[in-house]
Parts: structure tokens; sequence; C-alpha cells
């Protein structure tokens, strides 16, 4: 059986060492609105005249009600949420371009016919392997049996902890090792000890009470007797409730989000013989040495009293029942390399009941993002020859220094901090860096070997040569200059311990930044983000590092509580935020990320108007500078989620919803107020004595 090759990537093309067949797809569509042609300054900017389509507003909304909607009203009324999609907006316009450009990568390799052993044969190859959708279901459940039978065959918790360790198995557990940063000590890798171990996105999932979470506990404990049938298992029912009552235990243990945002008390050093003996329900020696990490003498546990009470809880759990958990989650874990019979069901509930995703994307959309996922610094390297410029990158730096000339300014006409803590934080600031574009080095997968016609053998390679990977950072192997995500990320992070913001190139393209596109857009949009990144350093939790990356403590005590209540203040106001009926927003979940929107715009829009210099920022179609910069940050969060999406996210995530992140920050701004006229008749509107400025 050939496997089916999608019209758009490889057009066509037989290959000489394989054998394929084209077949009909859609190809993806990312035009981007057409230009303005008499409009000003630029005519080449992508999105409308000046880099904002106008026509995405509903002027029937004034901006002091509701600024998200005023500027992003007729898109969110006329743009529907793509039945393969569980959201759409701005991230999913520039991941769709991305695959595109990933798409094109991959068919210029197949006519290139790169040589065996390149990065360009391994990444046309597993492409391949995994649109072969008729050689995977030939193959059914054989590549697996041998993991299952593992499973089958466990006889002991020492076993079990064995198997929760193998990276090959990708099944985890309760307790689990990853290898990080040591807080005080930056540039060396340690071995970190988390909590872990459910199959849902959080413990408020198991534990909290409405009739959507009632709902989705049914339809997972319905999944998981699905699974365990089709293994083959006797009494399938009554197994996945011992499973699922298994992972409710586990949940009511774990942290919560808000908790696990205090840097203090999940940095708890041990030495490996103590963790023995303190933490003695769970088989420690045995798992890390399966784990590669038997050597290891010092770790961090992260979740002190958590990983303790899972240790005895993994004792105390009959072994049946950790090998139903555990051939569950690998099913789960392993559910889209398997037949339609294991993988359509895993879709069913992880993207239709628990985001709300109506209809699957196709095997070579999949493909792509599976492709990407597993070789992304393959695929990174050729992305930044095809789509990177300098120009770009030198812009980026400007921006940067610019928005790191404001935050100075800022910091230093600080009236509730003490000059000694202002100049900590200064000197902090002055040290942060910025990696823009892409990493001086990238990662090799020289040790992978890649055939185009075994799948799940692909995926054990990959899955090796990360743990590998993985296990070469510990001690001084920690190399600095690496990032943790690749160029075409669609998304920017800041590093604590390195005190640096990474704003790949993925990142760097309309609606976030158009070098064609008005300045102030562009400040509103990218440079919001870099600012909010750059803010991660000052937030509830960056506050803790110093400028070398180590957890320090550089305030005073009167500082260090005025910034406390500060932050408190801010948790409250988005406490306050109902995003579905009886949902609210966690603001100590999302404190650090409202802290970091907040800081990130107030900096971008002083850098915008230190970029102007002695200029004057022009009158564009009637809108000030001013405005345009806030209508690029509506732009740049221009989104919207199916509901059980938003409920998944709201529950889970350190982010608050879209809209808030727009109207939840302008409406603490004094800048927002002048630039709309708003008062107290608009909904928005905040007393300035209620506005919260922190930085």
């Amino acid at each position: 059986m050939l496997p089916r090759v999608p019209h758009y990537l490889f057009a066509g093309i037989l290959l000489s060492c394989l054998c394929g067949c084209g077949g009909e797809t859609e190809a993806l569509n990312t035009d981007a609105p057409s230009v303005a042609e008499d409009a000003a300054p630029s005519p080449v900017a992508s999105l409308g005249a000046w880099g904002f389509p106008l026509e995405t507003m509903d002027p029937s909304i004034a901006p002091g009600d509701d600024f998200f909607r005023y500027a992003n009203g007729s898109w969110l009324a006329n743009t529907p949420i793509p039945p393969q999609r569980t959201g759409t907006g701005f991230s999913v316009t520039m991941r769709e371009r991305n695959e595109a450009r990933i798409a094109q990568i991959i068919e210029d390799l197949a006519t290139s016919r790169p040589a065996r052993g390149t990065d360009g044969q391994k990444i046309r190859d597993l492409y391949l392997s995994y649109i072969d959708e008729a050689r995977i279901e030939i193959a059914g459940m054989a590549p697996f049996e041998t993991a299952l039978e593992r499973i089958r065959k466990l006889e002991t918790h020492d076993s079990v902890a064995v198997i929760m360790a193998d990276a090959q198995m990708a099944i985890g557990g309760p307790i689990s090792a990853s290898v990080g940063h040591d807080p005080d000590a930056p540039r060396i890798g340690v071995v970190m000890i988390n909590q872990s171990g459910l199959g849902l996105p959080d413990r408020v999932f198991y534990t909290g009470q409405s009739r959507a979470l009632d709902g989705l506990r049914t339809a997972y404990l319905a999944y998981m007797t699905s699974v365990l049938e089709m293994l083959g298992k006797d009494f399938p029912a009554e197994r996945a409730a011992d499973v699922l009552a298994l992972e409710v235990a586990i949940a009511k243990l774990h942290w919560s989000r808000s908790q696990r945002r205090n840097v203090m008390t999940t940095y708890n050093p041990r030495e490996v013989a103590t963790l023995k003996s303190d933490m003695s329900g769970f088989p420690w020696q045995s798992y890390l040495k399966a784990r590669g990490l038997g050597g290891e003498t010092r770790i961090i546990v992260r979740q002190a009293s958590a990983i303790d009470a899972l240790a005895d809880l993994f004792a105390q759990t009959p072994v049946s029942t950790w090998r139903d958990y555990l051939a569950f989650h690998y099913v789960r874990a392993n559910a889209s390399f398997m037949p339609r019979r294991f993988s359509e069901p895993h879709f069913d509930f992880f993207r239709r009941k628990l985001r709300g995703q109506r209809v699957r994307r196709s095997r070579e959309q999949r493909a792509i993002g599976f492709v990407n996922g597993r070789l992304e610094h393959a695929i990174g390297e050729l992305y930044v020859a095809r789509h990177v410029t300098e120009e770009m990158r030198a812009r980026m730096q400007e921006m940067f220094a610019n928005i790191k000339q404001a935050y100075a300014a800022r910091i230093s006409a600080l009236d509730w901090m003490s000059d000694a803590t202002k100049q900590a934080a200064l000197t902090k600031l002055e040290k942060m860096k910025a990696e823009l574009g892409y990493p001086q080095i990238r990662r090799d997968y020289d040790a992978v070997e890649i055939d185009a016609f075994d799948l799940f053998a692909n995926v054990e390679a990959l899955r090796a040569d990360e743990r590998n990977w993985q296990l070469g950072r510990l001690g001084e192997g920690m190399d600095l200059r690496h990032w943790s995500s690749a160029p075409q990320t669609v998304n920017a992070f800041y590093s604590h311990s390195r005190n640096t913001v990474f704003v790949p190139a993925g990142y760097i393209q309309s609606p976030l930044f158009d070098a064609a596109a008005d300045p102030a857009l562009n400040y509103g949009a990218i440079g919001a983000i870099i600012g909010h990144e750059m803010g991660h350093g000052f937030d509830d939790r960056g506050a803790h590092y110093d400028g070398e990356g180590r957890l320090a403590n550089w305030w005073t005590e009167a500082d260090r509580a005025a910034f406390e209540r500060a932050g408190e203040r801010l948790a409250r106001q988005f406490d306050g935020y109902e995003v579905l009926p009886g949902l609210f927003v966690n603001g100590t979940q999302t404190l650090g990320e409202n802290i970091g929107d907040l800081a990130g715009m107030q900096v971008a829009y002083d850098a915008y108007f230190l970029s102007l210099g002695d200029k004057e920022a022009p009158l564009l179609d009637g809108f000030t500078g001013a405005q345009r910069f806030f209508l690029g940050r509506a732009q740049a969060r221009r989104y919207k989620r199916t509901e059980a999406n938003v409920r998944r996210r709201v529950l889970s995530d350190n982010h608050s919803p879209m809209s808030l992140r727009v109207n939840g920050v302008v409406r603490n701004m004094d800048v927002w107020y002048a630039a709309f006229n708003i008062g107290p008749q608009d909904k928005l509107y905040l007393s300035p004595e209620a506005r919260i400025g922190i930085w």
C-alpha cells in the first residue's frame, strides 16, 4: 500500500528512492487582505493602508465601553471558528502562514533528493511516514505490543516506577523528573522533580464542581473505558473507574497553579539519599536509574508536600491499578501514531469534547505540525534562511533598545520604590538581553535515523534523542546559547535563569510586525509583547531573580511589601471578570501574565514616542499616533475561541482571555483615557485612584 501524498506538498513528484502517489487536499489559504492603493503612508503594508484593516472595527461600540470590540467587533461578528480549530485569530493566521512555508520547505526537499543522513532526508521521510495511513492501519497494534506486554507483566512497585521513567514509553506518572537550570547556579543543569500524572489539564478538572466539569469527567471515564475495552481488558468499566479514582486522588494532592507560581516554595534542594529516606514510598533509586539519572546526588523538589504525599499514594495503590493506569496512558500518549480505532476516540475526547474542535485537521496538516514539532530546529535552520532578514532583526533590536530605555525611565520615576531597590532593578534591566529571530547555535539530530516506512520507530528514535540531549545538559553541560524553542515558533518567552527575552522569527510577522506598517502599530503589537516578556523579569516570580538569573533578594522589605500589595490589587481586579456564566478569571493564577501585559503596554507606549525623536506622530485616517498604538495592541490580541476551549484555558492557563488582555489593561493606563477621551460615562472607566500602576 502506497503513502498518500498531498498535491500541494509534492506536486506529483515521484521520488527515486520511494514509491508515492499524489492525493487531493485543499491548500492552506493564508492570503492577507488586499492593500488600499490610495492610502498613506505605505502602499505595501500587509493589512490595510497603514497596517490596520479598518473594516474589522465596530464604530457603533464606544471605545470606553469595550475597546476590544471597538477595534475588532466586525471581525468577531463575521469570522466563524473553522470546524477544525478550537479558536481563530492572529496566531492562527501566523501558524497557517508558517505551515505553508514549512510545506514549501518539504516540497523543495523532495525535489532536491537530499542524501541519506542529512537533515533534509530526515524531514522529508518523517513527513512521509506520518501520512502513510494505510501502512499504519495494516501494522495495527503490532508496533505497540512489546510495550503493552511489559505493562501486563508488571508485578512490583519498583517495576511500575521503571516503566514510568522510560522515555520511550512516554507515559510518566504522579512523579516526574526533568533537567532544568539550577535557580542558585543557572549555568548548571540539575534534576527537577515535579508533580505529574493527570490526563486532564489540571487538578481543578477533577476537583471543581460544575455541570460542565461533571460532563467532562463523565466523558473522560467513557473514553478511558473504551480504551481499556479495546485493549482486551475484562471488566473495563470497573477498571476505568478505579483509574479515574486514582487520578482524582493524585489531583487532590497536587499544588494549584497559583501555589506553583511561588518560586521560593518551589525551590527545595535535596540530597538523593535524604529523599530516599524522607519520601520512601516511592522507589527513587529504581526510578532515577531508569531515567538515566542514577548518578545524580542532588536534585530540586518543586512541590515538596505534594511529592511527599504522592510517594505515599504510589506505595498504597495496588500494582494491578497501576497496570491499568499505565496501559490507558500509554495509549493516550501514543494514540496519534496508532490505527484510527484508537486515534479517533482520542481526538473525540481531547479535541472535540475538551476543546470544542468539531472536525479533525487533515492528515497532511497534522503531519506538518508533527514534523515541525519533532525536528523543529532542523526545520528552523531552513526557515531562517528563507524568511529572516538582517533588516528585520535590526528593527527588532532597535525596538528592544527603545523599550529598555523606556523601562529604565519608568523605574527611575517610581514613587513607591526606594533608591536602593531602584538601582538594583536598573542593574537587572541593564543586564537583560534579547535573542531575536534565531539562536546563536542550533541543536543537531545527527544521532537520529528516520525511516519513511516506519512511523513509530521514528517516534521512538526521536524520543531517545531527546532523552540523551536532556541528560547532556546536566552539570556544566548547560549551554545557554541553546533555545528551548525553534526560530519558527509563534510565541515569545522570557527566561528567568538567563535574564533574556526570546522573540523567535515565527512571531516577527504580520499582524504583530510589518516593516511597512505604521510604527505605532508595531509598537502596540510586537513592542508590547517585547515589553511583556521583559516584564516577566519584574513580575511576581521574576522579581525574585537578579540580573545574573539567580534567586536573590534585591529588595528592601518595605519595597517588597509595596510591590506585593500592588500585585494583590491587580489580582483582585481580575478576579472580578466573569468570562462565562459563573466562571471567573483567577487573578492570582494569571497575575504574572497580567503584570507582564500591563508593564509591556506601558513601556511600549513610551518607547513608541521615544522612537519619534523630535518628530510628531502623523494623523492617519483620523487616528492619532496614541490611538493607533492601542489599535495595534487590540489587533495583536484579535482572537475568538470555542466555549469549551475558553473554559479549559480559564481553569488551567496562566493567561487571561484575549479580550481582558486588552480591556483589563488599557483601563489602568492614564494615556488610554487621554487618547480616546474616556470619562465616567464609559463602562471601562476606573477612577484614577482605582487604576493600578506597578512599573
